[in-house]
This record gives structure tokens, sequence and C-alpha cells, in this order.
């Protein structure tokens, strides 16, 4: 089971990608649509999805287990997708074994909170990235405004469409908008990913989570702190090592 990045779904080339290459090997492959991302499926209710919310995943494993009883399944995450089942296998615990066989989380950031310090940084066009990030998800937002952004939901939640509209970075729209409808004081108890993780992972003794440095092959040097926040936080390398050509993979 695929869960893709924030504002990704099946229809994403990553994904396809991977799906095509995992049924060629005999898996059967189902992917977690985020609520409010296809564009073909309208909202029926004010509620998209949320960076650790692991209800609808949740309901997709149990249905594959109802209908492959004799199934294992391996759960696979992208980015946000990877903090989703992450969050979820900790918080199913032991009994998580009698129908997922494992998970793999790909470029899984670990603390937000943190992350955000280098995505608001100007190096290696993290702040550009943040902003294409932050108009994707107001673009879903505005996309569903109908359902989202309803005078019912307005005055609900006290929300102002021009500070969403106008929000530049996901802190600013997290402000303008999640926080509020998820009714939370502030941004930072919105994105408490680090302690997620931590009081997910009940028994760490009988959990394991690899992590890979993310420090470039070729002769760029990274810089200690990079490597310690690599470490730490658990991002990919992209954001510390640049752009770069990847190799060939056929």
């Amino acid at each position: 089971m695929i869960v893709p990045g924030i504002c990704n779904s099946s229809e994403s080339v990553y994904v396809r990608t991977f799906v095509y290459y995992a049924q060629c090997h005999g898996y059967r492959c189902a992917v977690l649509n985020h609520l409010g991302v296809l564009a073909s499926v309208e909202l029926t209710a004010p509620r998209m999805f949320t960076y650790g919310h692991t209800d609808d995943l949740r309901a997709v494993v149990k249905h594959l287990n109802q209908r492959y009883p004799t199934s294992k399944i391996i759960l696979l995450g992208y980015s946000l997708g990877g903090n989703l089942i992450t969050k979820y296998l900790g918080e199913e615990g032991e009994n998580v074994s009698k129908y997922i066989g494992g998970g793999i989380s790909v470029c899984q950031g670990y603390n937000i909170l943190e992350g955000t310090k280098w995505w608001l940084q100007w190096t290696n066009f993290r702040r550009i990235y943040l902003y294409f990030i932050t108009e994707a998800v107001k673009s879903l937002i505005l996309r569903h405004r109908k359902i989202l952004l309803s005078e019912q939901a307005k005055q609900m939640y006290e929300l102002s469409e021009t500070d969403i509209i106008s929000a530049a970075t996901l802190p600013e729209l997290d402000e303008a908008y999640t926080r509020k409808v998820h009714n939370f004081k502030s941004v930072p108890e919105v994105l408490p990913v680090e302690q997620l993780c931590k009081l997910s992972v009940k028994d760490q003794s009988s959990s394991t989570i690899p992590q890979f440095d993310g420090r470039p092959s070729d002769s760029r040097s990274t810089t200690q702190s990079d490597q310690r926040a690599c470490t730490k936080y658990g991002e990919g390398s992209f954001h510390r090592s640049g752009l770069r050509r990847p190799f060939s993979v056929l």
C-alpha cells in the first residue's frame, strides 16, 4: 500500500512508476488518495488531509485486510506519507503484525518544527521549494472553497479567505487555516511530529527505523551541522546537497 507525499495521489508520476514496477514483480498495489487531492473527486464534508491524522489510512488498511485476509500488507510512505505510516504503526502497536508485514518510510521529516527553520532558508532553493508546497496546498483549499470556505465554515472557524490566499509559507497557511479548523491554539501544536513519533513507538526495543545520513556520493562535503540535522531529523538529502542529476535505473 502506497501513501503519497503532500498534495500527491495515485495520479502522481512517481507513484504510478512505482506501482508499475511493483506489479511487474507480482505485488498488488493500493494507493491512499489524500482527501481533497484528486481533482475528479469532490469533498462531501469540510475536511481535508492533515500531516498526522491516521484515520483515513486506518480505514484503508482495514478494508484491504478484510478483502485479502491471507495477505500481509507492506506500507510504503513518501514524505508526509512516511510520517503517516510511522505514526500509524506506532499507534497500532503489536497487533499490527497480524496483517502488516512491514513499513517503509521514504524521505520522511521527523521534526517539522525544526525542519521548517531549514525550509525558510534560501540555500539550495529551500525557500522556493517551501513556496511551491504552500501554493499546492492553497490550490487544494481553493479548489474546494465551496465547502471548505463556505460562509458557515468561515463563521464556525473564524476563517479569513484573504489571509489564506496571502499565506506565503506553510506556517502562515497553518496559522490562517489548519490550526483554526482543527481547534489548535497555535501552529506549534499542529505539528508536534517529533513528539508523535516518540509517543507512537512505545516499545522501541521491538521497533527498527534505519536511517541514512543522506550525504552526497560525490566529493562535495557537507557541514557537521548538516550531518547532525540529517541524522536527527531524517530528512532526505535534496535540501542539503542541492540539485543533482540522478543515476540511470534502466
